[in-house]
């Protein structure tokens, strides 16, 4: 396995790893990650406004894209794959920017966020060195 494999792997290692982590504090309280994500998740069905809703869509293609990434990583092309990491990393950058921003019950972020927030970049960076190499296996590259 070489190197880029092994950061790709590594990285949803990681992703997966950092939603048993505290990710943020809401109302005071630390919050673990996957707890975090389901709460995002079942924000998408309180309606509140177009904007609102369609960064709410955006914020949860972080978690979905990388997990269909992993998934679908032999089924679609490269150029797919490199792009769905992309707009998962953009996601998972700026959803917690907008969230401490418009929520004022959101103070902290934690390792959890981190965590999950450079197993996606390890991912997508894994991808971009293998561009260069044209090493990382899909069906049709």
């Amino acid at each position: 396995m070489d190197a880029n494999r092994k950061l790709f792997f590594l990285g949803f290692s990681i992703f997966i790893f950092s939603f048993f982590l505290p990710a943020l504090t809401v109302f005071d309280e630390p919050i673990s990650g996957y707890k975090s994500a389901l709460m995002l998740f079942g924000s998408l069905f309180k309606f509140n406004g177009f904007l609102n809703y369609s960064f709410l869509i955006f914020a949860n293609l972080a978690n979905i894209f990388t997990i269909l990434v992993f998934i679908l990583q032999f089924k679609i092309s490269f150029k797919r794959l490199i792009i769905f990491q992309f707009i998962a990393f953009s996601s998972a950058f700026f959803w917690a920017g907008y969230c401490i921003v418009q929520e004022k019950n959101i103070s902290d972020l934690h390792i959890g966020y981190w965590n999950w927030l450079f197993g996606i970049f390890f991912m997508l960076i894994s991808m971009f060195a293998s561009i260069k190499e044209r090493k990382f296996p899909t069906r049709r590259s």
